[in-house]
C-alpha cells in the first residue's frame, strides 16, 4: 500500500505527464500537449534555483514545503494521473516559472525575449490545435469509448 501511495505521489512530477501527454486523455489536454507548456520548463528550473539560493529563509522554506506537500492529496486517489487533485502542483510550478521569468527579465533581456516569443508561438500552436484538431479528436475518442 505504501509503495502505491509513493508511486501516485511522484506521478505529480512526471515530466511526460506534465509537459507531453497528460495521461493520454483528450479530456485533460489538447492533442499533442501536456498540462504545462514545455517552454515553461527552463523558467521553472530557473525559478526553483532562485528560491533555493534565496537569502529569505521563510519564503524559501514555505515554497519548498508547499512544493513537497502539494501532491499529497493526489497520492490517495485511486485513479492514476488524476488531474484535479494535482492543481496545487500546477499552481506552484507556474509560480516558480513566474519567479524565473521575473529574475530572467532583470538579468538577460535577450534570453527573456526569446522565451516570451517561444511562449507566444506555443500558445498559437495550442490555440490552433484547440480550434481545429481537438474537437475532431475528442469526438472520436468519446465515440470510441461509447463503442467499447
Amino acid at each position: 500500500f505504501g509503495k502505491e501511495i509513493l508511486l501516485r505521489y511522484f506521478e505529480s512530477f512526471d515530466f511526460r505527464y506534465l509537459f507531453f501527454e497528460a495521461g493520454g486523455s483528450l479530456l485533460k489536454n489538447t492533442w499533442g500537449g501536456g498540462l504545462i507548456f514545455i517552454t515553461l520548463l527552463p523558467l521553472i528550473i530557473f525559478g526553483f534555483v532562485q528560491i533555493c539560493t534565496s537569502r529569505i529563509k521563510f519564503s524559501k522554506t514555505a515554497i519548498l514545503l508547499a512544493l513537497v506537500l502539494s501532491p499529497v492529496s493526489s497520492a490517495f486517489i485511486y485513479i492514476h494521473y488524476e488531474t484535479l487533485t494535482r492543481v496545487p502542483v500546477f499552481v506552484l510550478l507556474s509560480f516558480l516559472a513566474s519567479i524565473g521569468l521575473n529574475k530572467l527579465l532583470s538579468k538577460n533581456k535577450l534570453i527573456a525575449s526569446i522565451l516570451v516569443i517561444l511562449l507566444l508561438l506555443e500558445f498559437v500552436r495550442f490555440y490552433h490545435n484547440f480550434k481545429t484538431h481537438y474537437p475532431i479528436k475528442l469526438g472520436q475518442q468519446i465515440y470510441d469509448a461509447h463503442e467499447n
